[in-house]
């Protein structure tokens, strides 16, 4: 294949947002593909890593809660966009 897998789209495989038929071509694309498949693991792994982040620095219990609520709700193909955008 040619056409490499992008960033926002494994961001939205991740968090389970893409079609079928996208699913099948990432899924046929990194087993073929070992630069995506790179890819793949570290955005995997930030993502795994971001989400078990904590605030040494937050005021309130309250505070935490909001923040971490509030990136949440923001799904990783977001994320991506954001960070790569």
């Amino acid at each position: 294949m040619d056409t490499h897998v992008q960033p926002e789209l494994l961001g939205e495989y991740f968090d389970g947002l893409a079609s079928i038929e996208q699913s099948r071509f990432i899924e046929g694309h990194l087993d073929e593909c070992a630069q995506c498949a790179d890819l793949a693991r570290t955005l995997f792994a930030n993502s795994a890593l971001l989400d078990q982040w904590t605030a040494k620095n937050v005021k309130t219990v309250k505070d935490l809660n909001s923040t971490v609520a509030t990136a949440r709700r923001v799904p990783l193909g977001e994320r991506v966009r954001q960070a790569v955008g």
